[in-house]
């Protein structure tokens, strides 16, 4: 958030007023979300999903299995698996980023070619 900030201001020249005005801005906007993104504006969004989706039966089947051993070690490993898949991912699209870049570079360079 930091830096999109710090990229829609690049090379304008702020006054202090302005500076701490945009230093707030990552602390307000996380306000907002912690708030729009609480369980209590969540939860009956997420019970939706699952009434739709999943039958009784279903959901007592998925408690019982979250009550079970094989369960609780899901949920104690999905977060180290989480954090994994994400390190990966930001590895895996450091590299293609180059690529994507040179890709809009050239798409750019043919419309502007092209009449």
């Amino acid at each position: 958030m930091r830096q999109a900030i710090a990229q829609s201001v690049e090379g304008q020249s702020l006054s202090e007023e302005q500076k701490r005005v945009m230093d707030r801005v990552p602390q307000r906007m996380s306000e907002v979300l912690r708030s729009e993104l609480s369980w209590a504006k969540m939860e009956p969004i997420q019970l939706s999903f699952y009434r739709d989706t999943f039958e009784q039966s279903e959901i007592d089947g998925l408690i019982d299995f979250y009550k079970s051993p094989t369960g609780q070690a899901f949920v104690n490993k999905m977060p180290v698996v989480t954090q994994k898949a994400m390190s990966a991912m930001q590895t895996h699209m450091q590299q293609v980023m180059p690529r994507i870049k040179a890709a809009m570079d050239e798409l750019l360079a043919e419309l502007k070619a092209a009449k």
